[in-house]
């Protein structure tokens, strides 16, 4: 396979030879020594012929050249080639990124599910540890108030015996 600049070289060297012989025909003609020779042709058209070889002489260079700048059809498929693989990359690249992005969106996501897990049992926790000593708190108050109820109920009850006592020992001393 040849590379771009040999390729170059070759129709450089291709080019300089067709125009090299056309100015070499071309001189030929134009610098011919006299050799009277008789043809049935008319000065005013072997003129113009001689006018329009001079005209594609000058032209064929100026053809050559610009053809040359234009893309072979192997170079083009390189070029395609190229574009398509710098493409490729660009989408493997481009999905590797976003595939990165999701990766990272999803860790992010299971680290807020997992920190709102977390939240959920402390938040889960703290409330059955305030409620156990909530309900211990109202066990306690409710024990307190029973013996003050039961020492109420006591002195009351002997209170009462005492008065009962009292008045009875009043009312029998009265009563005699």
């Amino acid at each position: 396979m040849n590379s771009k600049s040999e390729n170059g070289s070759q129709r450089n060297s291709a080019l300089e030879n067709l125009v090299q012989q056309n100015e070499d025909a071309l001189s030929a003609i134009e610098y011919q020594e006299y050799e009277p020779q008789v043809f049935a042709i008319p000065v005013r058209q072997r003129t113009e012929e001689f006018n329009l070889l001079k005209q594609a002489a000058s032209f064929q260079p100026t053809l050559y050249r610009r053809i040359e700048a234009l893309a072979t059809r192997k170079e083009l498929q390189e070029y395609v080639s190229q574009i398509l693989d710098i493409e490729a990359r660009y989408m493997e690249r481009t999905a590797g990124n976003l595939t990165a992005a999701n990766r990272e969106t999803v860790t992010n996501l299971q680290d807020s599910v997992s920190q709102a897990g977390r939240s959920q049992e402390t938040f889960i926790s703290d409330s059955s540890k305030l409620l156990r000593e909530t309900v211990n708190d109202i066990r306690s108050t409710a024990e307190n108030l029973r013996r003050q109820l039961i020492r109420i109920m006591v002195t009351t009850a002997v209170g009462s015996a005492l008065l009962s006592v009292l008045a009875s020992a009043v009312y029998l001393r009265l009563a005699l």
